[in-house]
């Protein structure tokens, strides 16, 4: 299956984490994701952290810099690699593996794509880029 944005296909459907990566990229060139702003910095090799981004949830919040961002292709996957929820500012993946994820998690829906989840340590921001407004499978 192949993923656009209005249209216009920008890659097949991510079936690894490098894949999640490159989807992401895309659609942030494109200026769809749902944030005030958001800028990649760089993909890392460093053990428990994919990528630093800026980010800047909506236009009344701050700007976080260099934020540590966990790929996934599934959220659930998170948890099953073990990571260190205090090193975490967002996890973005592709989709969730089981329906049920949002209820099980307690996740707190922001808008399309985004969410909150508040573990008992802190808030980790969620985005699901399969449900971000204008991303189709085709």
């Amino acid at each position: 299956p192949k993923v656009e944005i209005a249209g216009i296909e920008i890659g097949c459907v991510p079936e690894s984490e490098m894949e999640v990566v490159v989807i992401l990229s895309k659609i942030e060139a494109l200026d769809v994701l749902p944030f005030a702003a958001f800028n990649l910095i760089e993909y890392t090799p460093r053990e428990g952290i994919d990528a630093l981004a800026n980010v800047q949830i909506n236009q009344t919040s701050n700007e976080y810099p260099f934020a540590p961002i966990e790929l996934e292709r599934y959220f659930e996957n998170y948890f099953q690699h073990g990571h260190p929820l205090e090193q975490t500012f967002m996890i973005v993946c592709w989709e969730f593996r089981v329906k049920t994820a949002v209820q099980k998690y307690k996740l707190v829906q922001e808008k399309a794509g985004l969410y909150k989840y508040n573990s008992h340590k802190k808030l980790i921001w969620v985005l699901v880029l399969s449900q971000c407004t204008g991303v189709s499978i085709r």
